[in-house]
């Protein structure tokens, strides 16, 4: 079968912030593709330059903190030819406060289960993302996670971002099989391979992008250093255009940070391309982990000692002297004090004498 080649078509799709870029819309006769997002349902005719209405209405209105995420469907709706090759690619939009709003915040996006961006929603994927050949009537989904820092200030209060979403299409149609000219190369298409980790630290999902990941080939050499974004860890994406079997091992790099216990696991990644009688290629991964097979997401796991502030040791008080309440004056002496009785008892005394001597001075005056 010979793969022709009929037409490249672009379609920039807008995804606003706070709300959509209003642009020129676009008419024809038929449309190419269908764009389904949220409430929005989007025709991109052939030629498009802009879409009139935003793809993405549930990341309007953000709060610091939120993380909101959407799917958008892309669906083939040409029958004019036997598939559609699409692709994708991003790029921010507006002036330097726009960028610098877009710059605070972060977005991965998703095409199936596989990682195709993640990073600063004003950062850019120059290359062309392909996403498959889709017959007519056939779609593919992606899906778009955006977090919004807490530390967010208000000084972004109403700000407006945009981003652009570049899609393109190639046309093709499946002929009669005709002998390639000589000395023309045919190029197959190209098997994409995207390899991604997860990233823990004390069993929690890794928060920021403080962690280095490395990509090595068979022999050693890095290919590739990324860094986490959260709990995300995302390579770049592997084209693969003849059959073939490529090694690869992954790993965390060692940076030293105080208190860290580095996850010392090593994948090997196998890659088999094959390729198939139309001349395209298809990829098939596998891993191992420590000697073994191994499956599902692979994951690097860090400790981290948490540094606990010792208890402020509280100051000593200063000493506060409390002068001591008079005790009452009373005229009833306490029961058991002696201090209090004995001049009672003089008193008693002396008034004892004084009426003995009275009555013996009354006697001898009669006498």
């Amino acid at each position: 079968m010979k793969r022709t080649m009929k037409k490249v078509f672009s379609f920039l799709l807008t995804f606003a912030l706070v709300f959509a870029m209003g642009t020129t819309a676009f008419g024809t006769e038929y449309s190419y593709l269908t764009f389904v997002g949220g409430d929005a349902v989007i025709d991109c005719a052939p030629d498009s330059i802009y879409t009139s209405t935003d793809l993405f209405n549930g990341f309007k209105g953000v709060m610091p903190g939120d993380e909101r995420i959407q799917t958008i469907t892309v669906k083939n709706n040409d029958a004019t030819y036997d598939k559609l090759m699409l692709y994708l690619r991003m790029e921010p939009h507006g002036d330097a406060a726009m960028i610098d709003f877009l710059a605070q915040m972060q977005m991965t996006i998703w095409h199936g289960n596989v990682p195709v961006y993640s990073g600063s929603a004003a950062g850019t994927m120059t290359e062309n993302y392909y996403l498959g050949s889709f017959a007519y009537s056939t779609s593919t989904e992606l899906t778009v996670q955006l977090n919004v820092p807490i530390e967010m200030d208000s000084t972004y209060a109403g700000r407006m971002g945009e981003v652009d979403w570049i899609f393109s299409t190639i046309g093709l149609d499946d002929d009669p099989y005709v002998p390639p000219t000589p000395g023309v190369p045919v190029a197959p298409d190209a098997a994409n391979v995207t390899l991604y980790a997860a990233k823990t630290v004390n069993g929690e999902k890794a928060v920021g992008s403080d962690y280095s990941f490395q990509l090595k080939d068979g022999a050693g050499v890095v290919l590739q250093t990324v860094k986490n974004y959260n709990g995300n860890i995302i390579f770049d994406t592997l084209h693969f255009t003849d059959a073939g079997t490529h090694i690869y091992t992954i790993s965390e790099v060692n940076d030293g940070a105080e208190g860290v216990t580095y996850d010392n696991s090593v994948y090997i990644v196998t890659v088999k391309v094959t390729e198939d009688t139309t001349g395209n290629c298809r990829a098939e991964v596998t891993y191992q982990k420590d000697g073994r097979d191994y499956t599902g997401t692979m994951v690097f796991s860090n400790k981290s000692e948490v540094a606990v502030e010792d208890p402020e040791v509280p100051k000593d008080e200063p000493e506060i002297e409390i002068d001591e309440p008079e005790t009452p004056k009373t005229d009833k002496p306490k029961t058991g004090d002696d201090t209090v009785i004995l001049p009672y008892v003089l008193l008693l005394a002396a008034s004892a004498v004084m009426m003995l001597l009275i009555v013996i001075k009354q006697k001898k005056q009669k006498s």
